[in-house]
Parts: C-alpha cells; structure tokens; sequence
C-alpha cells in the first residue's frame, strides 16, 4: 500500500487518505474522554478537568471496568490504523521528498504504533511483569509517534508544497509537544510532587498529538493524497 498525489481523473479508483486521518483523530479522543466520563460516573475518578487539575491520568482512568473495554475496543484498531497511515505516508513521502528519511518515517511510525498496541493489551494488569510493558508502550508509543510527525515535517519543508495553514498548524502541533517534553524534563527533575503535573502533561500532549493527524487530514485532503494498494507500472 503507498499513498499518490496526483488528478481526479487518473485516481478515481483510489481511496483518499484523509478520512483515515479523520478517523485517526476521532478514535482517541472518543476512546480518553469517554473512558474518563465513564470511569468518573461510577466514582472510580474524581471529577475535574484532568488536562487542567491534573487528577488522573488517561491510564488510571482507562485501565478499570467499564471503562477499559470501551478503550481497547477503540484503541486497539487505532493501533492497526496507524501502522496502515505511516506505510502510506512514508511511502508518499519516498516518491516525492528531495531527503531520505522516510524509511525513518515508518520505522518511528510503526514502533509507536506497536508500543500503542502492547500498551492497550496490557493496561489495567497486575504484576511487576506487566506494569513494565504497560510502562514501555507508552512511552515507546509517545516517543516514536512523535518523532515520527517531526520527520514527516521535516520532509514536506523540503518539498515545494505551498505554505497553507494546514501546515502551519502542524508545525505548531509539533513544536508544542517537544515545548512539552522538555517541560516535562524540567518538571520531574525539580517538583517533589509531580503527580498531577505529569497528569497534565500526559492529557496534553495526548491531546496534540491527536489533532496533529487531524491537520494532516486536512493537508491530504487538499494536496489529493490517495491509497492504492497495489503500485501502478
């Protein structure tokens, strides 16, 4: 499977790319504030804005019954639509992009994509065994994940698309995440109480993370990105 940019007239029989973006976007979201909504309902989660007061993280809330089938169930799938996303994405970017890191597109992608699956699968387990990949995923999640958009971003400044504010929003999706992790850094290493901070932290960079394929969706949609499955002669 690759990804085409090209006309309306030679592609027809090619699927867009941008609602698998779209739905890239919305399943996260639905899968977090559902999994919290749910999870507060019963009392399990203070009420609060988490992304504000800090009072849980994404995992606490999503790793308990009900709650955690409704995000396995949406979150698992994601997983598969990422992988799906990054091979079309890098495959675009490899017939179009002047540098050579698309191959690091995909492999960035794809790690973050599997560490997002083993993390699903083994949230809300118990054991020491268990907590260290819950750990791993996502963390391996949220570091190839983003380093697979900054790639992405690097290798569209180097082509000759115009400046749109689909792109710019995208530039600023990234540079907010590593603003976070940085800020992140400096956090753990000088509060004594980093709990809700890190919460916070967690919610937000979640957050922008998830509308980063949104803004892409838009890009695609404009620029007429489109899958193919089979690569034309």
């Amino acid at each position: 499977m690759s990804a085409t940019s090209s006309s309306p007239s030679s592609t027809s029989s090619h699927l867009p790319l941008w609602p698998l973006l779209l739905l890239a976007t919305l399943l996260p979201l639905v899968a977090a504030i559902g999994s919290y909504l749910i999870s507060a309902g019963n009392g399990q989660v203070p009420w609060c804005w988490p992304m504000f007061d800090g009072c849980t993280s994404i995992s606490r809330a999503a790793r308990v019954e009900p709650a955690i089938f409704l995000f396995r169930l949406l979150m698992l799938p994601h997983a598969l639509l990422l992988a799906l996303i990054w091979w079309a994405v890098s495959a675009w970017l490899a017939s179009h992009a002047v540098s050579g890191r698309a191959r690091g597109v995909l492999i960035a992608g794809l790690v973050g994509a599997l560490a997002l699956a083993l993390y699903v699968t083994f949230l809300g387990s118990s054991g020491e065994a268990y907590q260290f990949m819950r750990r791993f995923g996502i963390t391996f999640h949220f570091a190839g994940t983003g380093l697979a958009q900054l790639l992405v971003m690097q290798q569209l400044k180097a082509l000759a698309l115009p400046v749109s504010t689909a792109r710019r929003w995208l530039w600023y999706l990234v540079a907010a995440q590593w603003l976070l992790a940085m800020l992140h850094v400096v956090l753990k290493a000088s509060l004594a109480d980093y709990d809700a901070w890190e919460n916070r932290l967690e919610w937000s960079l979640a957050l922008l993370m998830t509308l980063w394929f949104g803004a892409l969706a838009q890009l695609a949609r404009h620029q007429q990105w489109r899958l193919q499955f089979f690569r034309q002669p």
